[in-house]
Protein backbone atom coordinates (compact mmCIF):
# COMPACT_ATOMS: atom_id res chain seq x y z
CA UNK A 1 0.00 0.00 0.00
CA UNK A 2 1.59 3.30 -0.86
CA UNK A 3 2.70 5.56 1.72
CA UNK A 4 1.02 8.82 2.40
CA UNK A 5 2.49 10.73 4.96
CA UNK A 6 4.71 13.39 4.35
CA UNK A 7 8.07 12.84 2.84
CA UNK A 8 11.50 13.51 4.75
CA UNK A 9 14.91 14.48 2.80
CA UNK A 10 18.02 12.94 4.59
CA UNK A 11 20.56 16.19 4.54
CA UNK A 12 21.98 15.65 0.90
CA UNK A 13 18.52 16.04 -0.65
CA UNK A 14 17.78 18.69 1.03
CA UNK A 15 21.07 20.43 0.38
CA UNK A 16 20.23 20.07 -3.03
CA UNK A 17 16.70 21.12 -2.96
CA UNK A 18 18.01 24.39 -1.12
CA UNK A 19 21.12 24.56 -3.49
CA UNK A 20 18.12 25.07 -6.32
CA UNK A 21 16.48 27.61 -4.98
CA UNK A 22 18.95 29.78 -4.09
CA UNK A 23 21.02 29.27 -8.10
CA UNK A 24 17.59 30.04 -8.95
CA UNK A 25 17.23 33.66 -6.87
CA UNK A 26 20.38 34.67 -7.66
CA UNK A 27 19.73 34.08 -11.69
CA UNK A 28 16.75 35.96 -11.36
CA UNK A 29 19.10 38.84 -10.15
CA UNK A 30 21.21 38.65 -13.36
CA UNK A 31 20.80 40.84 -16.12
CA UNK A 32 22.92 41.91 -19.33
CA UNK A 33 25.23 45.03 -19.15
CA UNK A 34 23.34 47.98 -20.30
CA UNK A 35 24.93 50.18 -23.08
CA UNK A 36 26.45 53.86 -21.79
CA UNK A 37 25.61 57.24 -23.24
CA UNK A 38 28.89 58.41 -24.36
CA UNK A 39 31.07 61.26 -25.26
CA UNK A 40 30.45 60.98 -28.60
CA UNK A 41 26.46 61.37 -28.33
CA UNK A 42 26.76 64.11 -25.69
CA UNK A 43 29.69 66.40 -27.07
CA UNK A 44 27.17 69.09 -27.81
CA UNK A 45 25.48 69.16 -25.20
CA UNK A 46 28.17 68.94 -22.31
CA UNK A 47 26.22 66.93 -20.20
CA UNK A 48 23.97 64.10 -19.80
CA UNK A 49 20.80 63.85 -21.13
CA UNK A 50 17.41 63.91 -18.63
CA UNK A 51 17.59 61.16 -16.14
CA UNK A 52 20.78 60.25 -16.73
CA UNK A 53 24.28 60.80 -14.40
CA UNK A 54 27.90 61.36 -15.22
CA UNK A 55 30.50 58.57 -14.20
CA UNK A 56 33.05 60.51 -14.67
CA UNK A 57 34.40 60.00 -10.94
CA UNK A 58 34.57 55.90 -11.60
CA UNK A 59 38.00 56.62 -13.13
CA UNK A 60 39.66 57.47 -16.67
CA UNK A 61 37.74 54.74 -18.64
CA UNK A 62 34.26 56.67 -17.47
CA UNK A 63 35.55 59.83 -18.82
CA UNK A 64 32.42 61.39 -21.05
CA UNK A 65 30.17 58.31 -20.01
CA UNK A 66 26.92 58.48 -18.74
CA UNK A 67 24.46 55.85 -17.11
CA UNK A 68 20.79 56.54 -16.33
CA UNK A 69 19.71 56.76 -12.83
CA UNK A 70 18.33 53.61 -11.21
CA UNK A 71 21.71 51.87 -13.06
CA UNK A 72 25.07 51.62 -11.92
CA UNK A 73 28.70 52.63 -13.66
CA UNK A 74 30.77 48.99 -14.49
CA UNK A 75 33.00 47.31 -16.17
CA UNK A 76 31.86 44.38 -18.35
CA UNK A 77 33.07 41.57 -19.23
CA UNK A 78 35.87 43.39 -21.92
CA UNK A 79 36.75 46.11 -19.13
CA UNK A 80 34.68 48.11 -21.18
CA UNK A 81 32.23 51.33 -19.18
CA UNK A 82 28.61 49.83 -18.88
CA UNK A 83 25.73 50.72 -16.83
CA UNK A 84 24.35 47.79 -14.55
CA UNK A 85 20.34 47.90 -12.89
CA UNK A 86 20.91 48.49 -8.92
CA UNK A 87 20.79 45.78 -7.30
CA UNK A 88 21.46 43.48 -10.18
CA UNK A 89 24.01 41.19 -11.05
CA UNK A 90 25.52 41.50 -15.01
CA UNK A 91 27.09 39.59 -16.92
CA UNK A 92 28.71 39.40 -20.33
CA UNK A 93 29.50 42.44 -22.38
CA UNK A 94 27.25 45.84 -22.98
CA UNK A 95 25.49 46.09 -26.16
CA UNK A 96 28.12 49.18 -28.50
CA UNK A 97 24.40 50.72 -29.34
CA UNK A 98 22.79 52.80 -27.08
CA UNK A 99 19.58 53.32 -26.72
CA UNK A 100 17.79 56.44 -26.92
CA UNK A 101 15.43 56.67 -23.60
CA UNK A 102 11.56 56.52 -24.01
CA UNK A 103 10.65 60.46 -24.29
CA UNK A 104 7.09 61.34 -23.00
CA UNK A 105 3.98 60.90 -25.37
CA UNK A 106 0.99 63.74 -25.47
CA UNK A 107 -1.98 61.80 -24.82
CA UNK A 108 -4.26 64.31 -26.34
CA UNK A 109 -5.11 64.35 -29.87
CA UNK A 110 -4.03 67.27 -31.71
CA UNK A 111 -5.02 68.81 -35.42
CA UNK A 112 -3.40 70.64 -38.19
CA UNK A 113 -4.77 74.22 -37.77
CA UNK A 114 -6.87 74.57 -41.34
CA UNK A 115 -10.53 75.56 -42.65
CA UNK A 116 -10.48 72.20 -44.77
CA UNK A 117 -10.17 69.39 -43.39
CA UNK A 118 -9.67 68.26 -40.03
CA UNK A 119 -6.71 66.13 -40.25
CA UNK A 120 -5.32 64.60 -36.97
CA UNK A 121 -1.23 64.67 -36.30
CA UNK A 122 0.10 61.32 -35.76
CA UNK A 123 2.16 59.75 -32.74
CA UNK A 124 5.58 60.74 -32.22
CA UNK A 125 6.11 57.92 -30.17
CA UNK A 126 6.17 54.06 -31.22
CA UNK A 127 7.44 52.05 -28.72
CA UNK A 128 7.62 48.88 -31.71
CA UNK A 129 6.90 48.66 -35.16
CA UNK A 130 3.66 47.98 -35.19
CA UNK A 131 2.91 51.05 -33.59
CA UNK A 132 4.92 52.53 -36.25
CA UNK A 133 3.22 50.73 -38.74
CA UNK A 134 -0.74 51.70 -37.70
CA UNK A 135 0.72 55.24 -37.95
CA UNK A 136 1.87 54.98 -41.18
CA UNK A 137 -2.22 53.42 -42.16
CA UNK A 138 -3.67 56.29 -40.27
CA UNK A 139 -1.89 58.69 -42.82
CA UNK A 140 -2.76 56.93 -45.62
CA UNK A 141 -6.44 56.43 -44.44
CA UNK A 142 -6.90 60.24 -43.23
CA UNK A 143 -5.41 60.98 -46.71
CA UNK A 144 -7.75 59.30 -48.50
CA UNK A 145 -10.69 60.67 -46.54
CA UNK A 146 -10.19 64.38 -47.11
CA UNK A 147 -10.16 63.54 -51.25
CA UNK A 148 -12.76 62.06 -50.55
CA UNK A 149 -14.35 64.64 -48.33
CA UNK A 150 -13.23 67.91 -50.13
CA UNK A 151 -14.57 66.12 -53.55
CA UNK A 152 -17.77 65.30 -52.42
CA UNK A 153 -17.40 62.17 -53.04
CA UNK A 154 -20.44 59.13 -52.47
CA UNK A 155 -22.39 61.25 -50.37
CA UNK A 156 -22.81 65.16 -52.02
CA UNK A 157 -20.82 68.43 -51.40
CA UNK A 158 -18.96 67.93 -48.37
CA UNK A 159 -20.77 65.01 -46.37
CA UNK A 160 -18.92 64.00 -43.13
CA UNK A 161 -16.27 61.12 -43.19
CA UNK A 162 -14.53 59.10 -40.76
CA UNK A 163 -10.70 59.87 -39.73
CA UNK A 164 -8.26 57.86 -37.74
CA UNK A 165 -6.77 58.99 -34.62
CA UNK A 166 -3.58 57.46 -32.91
CA UNK A 167 -4.35 54.67 -30.54
CA UNK A 168 -6.46 53.56 -34.00
CA UNK A 169 -10.05 55.26 -33.30
CA UNK A 170 -12.15 56.68 -35.27
CA UNK A 171 -14.16 59.36 -35.65
CA UNK A 172 -16.99 61.41 -37.53
CA UNK A 173 -15.79 64.80 -39.09
CA UNK A 174 -18.25 67.14 -40.89
CA UNK A 175 -16.81 69.37 -43.70
CA UNK A 176 -14.70 72.36 -42.78
CA UNK A 177 -15.53 74.65 -45.58
CA UNK A 178 -18.67 73.59 -46.83
CA UNK A 179 -17.47 73.08 -50.25
CA UNK A 180 -16.10 70.60 -52.67
CA UNK A 181 -13.10 70.94 -55.23
CA UNK A 182 -11.85 69.31 -58.19
CA UNK A 183 -9.33 66.55 -58.28
CA UNK A 184 -6.35 68.63 -58.22
CA UNK A 185 -7.53 70.80 -55.79
CA UNK A 186 -8.13 68.31 -53.19
CA UNK A 187 -5.49 66.25 -53.72
CA UNK A 188 -2.95 69.21 -53.34
CA UNK A 189 -5.06 70.46 -50.40
CA UNK A 190 -5.16 66.88 -48.99
CA UNK A 191 -0.66 66.52 -49.87
CA UNK A 192 -0.20 69.73 -47.57
CA UNK A 193 -2.11 68.65 -44.61
CA UNK A 194 -0.80 64.72 -44.48
CA UNK A 195 2.67 66.40 -45.03
CA UNK A 196 2.29 68.25 -42.01
CA UNK A 197 0.50 66.12 -39.57
CA UNK A 198 2.45 63.05 -40.14
CA UNK A 199 6.17 64.66 -41.21
CA UNK A 200 7.20 62.57 -43.67
CA UNK A 201 6.68 58.98 -41.98
CA UNK A 202 7.66 56.49 -44.37
CA UNK A 203 7.44 52.72 -44.16
CA UNK A 204 10.86 51.93 -44.29
CA UNK A 205 11.70 54.19 -40.86
CA UNK A 206 9.31 51.44 -38.90
CA UNK A 207 12.54 48.76 -38.80
CA UNK A 208 14.65 51.60 -36.62
CA UNK A 209 14.89 50.61 -33.36
CA UNK A 210 16.25 52.83 -29.98
CA UNK A 211 16.69 55.91 -31.53
CA UNK A 212 15.89 59.33 -32.29
CA UNK A 213 15.00 60.55 -35.89
CA UNK A 214 13.03 62.93 -38.07
CA UNK A 215 11.29 64.14 -34.56
CA UNK A 216 10.23 60.12 -34.01
CA UNK A 217 11.20 58.51 -31.48
CA UNK A 218 11.69 54.34 -32.47
CA UNK A 219 11.41 52.14 -29.58
CA UNK A 220 12.64 48.44 -28.96
CA UNK A 221 9.33 46.73 -28.09
CA UNK A 222 10.64 46.56 -24.48
CA UNK A 223 11.38 43.08 -24.18
CA UNK A 224 11.83 41.94 -21.14
CA UNK A 225 15.87 40.93 -20.65
CA UNK A 226 16.39 36.86 -20.45
CA UNK A 227 18.58 34.99 -18.06
CA UNK A 228 21.66 34.26 -18.88
CA UNK A 229 22.63 31.27 -20.46
CA UNK A 230 25.25 30.17 -17.60
CA UNK A 231 22.15 30.83 -15.24
CA UNK A 232 19.63 28.80 -17.45
CA UNK A 233 22.39 25.40 -17.24
CA UNK A 234 23.68 25.70 -14.09
CA UNK A 235 20.08 25.29 -12.55
CA UNK A 236 19.17 22.79 -15.03
CA UNK A 237 22.32 21.04 -14.49
CA UNK A 238 21.54 21.19 -10.63
CA UNK A 239 17.48 19.97 -11.32
CA UNK A 240 19.28 16.72 -13.38
CA UNK A 241 21.16 15.77 -10.38
CA UNK A 242 18.56 15.65 -8.40
CA UNK A 243 16.23 13.87 -10.80
CA UNK A 244 19.12 11.67 -11.11
CA UNK A 245 18.84 10.45 -7.28
CA UNK A 246 15.37 8.97 -7.65
CA UNK A 247 13.96 11.04 -5.06
CA UNK A 248 10.41 9.56 -4.93
CA UNK A 249 7.44 9.74 -2.54
CA UNK A 250 7.19 6.63 -0.62
CA UNK A 251 10.71 5.25 -1.07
Amino acid sequence: MKNNLPVSFSAPWGSLLFLITTISSVCASVQPFRPVETAAIIAKRQGCIANFYSCANQGAAFNGVCCQNGQACALDANNSPACCPAGAICTGTAPASFVTPRPAAPTAVSYVPNTYFTFPYIATVFDGSDDCSAAVSQCSANHAACNAQLQGQAGGAGYAVTIVVPGGGGTTVAPGAGVTYDAARASSICSSLSSAACSGLQPSMCTMSGTLANGFYFGTGNAAPRPTAACVGLVGAVAAGVAGLNIINGL
